[in-house]
């Protein structure tokens, strides 16, 4: 699954969060939705 240009420019706001959340923690809860998401395109597709 390769990327553009076009995906790497998305932007995703996120709000309502505990004070205690890092910018660390987002991105590897994220980081973790992403790849869970391409294995779901992989094994469908």
């Amino acid at each position: 699954m390769g990327g553009t240009a076009a995906e790497a420019d998305r932007t995703l706001f996120v709000g309502n969060l505990d004070p205690k959340v890092t910018e660390e923690l987002i991105f590897e809860l994220f980081h973790q939705v992403v790849v869970a998401a391409r294995r779901a395109l992989y094994s469908v597709g």
